[in-house]
């Protein structure tokens, strides 16, 4: 998986011009960027060359979720009835991106029907992931990265002797993680809501 951030985007956010540490800088906005599509579900990556088969839960509803930041093209659309059915393909002009919640990562059937509900009964084939990702996520793993890079004195010694540029937890720094759980949130189409 290729970063989400490149090294010349974190080396300018770090204020750093050095080259000694290029390798561990790439590694840590590898691990950055991994970890936020780890916790946010979903690819964020650019759109591939090829399109991509997603089996996925069915709903039982008029659309799923497919795990991608957004669903660039639909190429694809099968369903079963159950787990040892044959897939029966749908028509692509049948479905939409975005349908009625305009989330770019749903697929919704137009027919007035509903996926099936169960395990393993769709199948969409389609391209996805940002061509430019929101300046959100760019600024979360940017501020995740500085904060591990900042603090890899205070970290565990690796083997080499040099400090430690994991991503472990906040204890002990002061890190407040907002900017990556809005972040979060909005990647995932979640609005935040404050108070009580």
């Amino acid at each position: 998986m290729a970063a989400l951030v490149t090294l010349t985007e974190l080396k300018r956010w770090l204020g750093s011009d050095e080259t000694v540490d290029d390798a561990a800088l790439q590694k840590l906005a590898d691990d950055v960027s991994a970890a936020f599509e780890g916790a946010a579900g979903l690819f964020l990556q650019a759109p591939p060359s090829s399109a991509v088969e997603f089996i996925l839960d069915g709903t039982g509803l008029a659309f799923v979720v497919v795990p991608v930041g957004k669903i660039t093209e639909l190429t694809k659309v099968e369903s079963r009835k159950d787990l040892i059915a044959d897939w029966e393909e749908l028509a692509v002009a049948s479905c939409e991106i975005g349908g009625k919640s305009g989330l770019e990562r749903e697929v919704w059937r137009k027919d007035g029907e509903s996926f099936p509900f169960g395990r393993r009964l769709v199948r969409i084939t389609c391209k996805g992931g940002y061509t430019t990702l929101p300046s959100y996520v760019r600024l979360a793993i940017l501020e995740r990265c500085g904060l591990s890079y900042r603090n890899r004195a205070t970290a565990s010694a690796g083997a080499d002797g040099g400090g430690n540029l994991g991503i472990g937890g906040f204890e002990g720094t002061r890190f407040n993680p907002g900017s990556w759980r809005e972040a979060l949130f909005e990647v995932k189409g979640v609005p935040m809501t404050w108070g009580g």
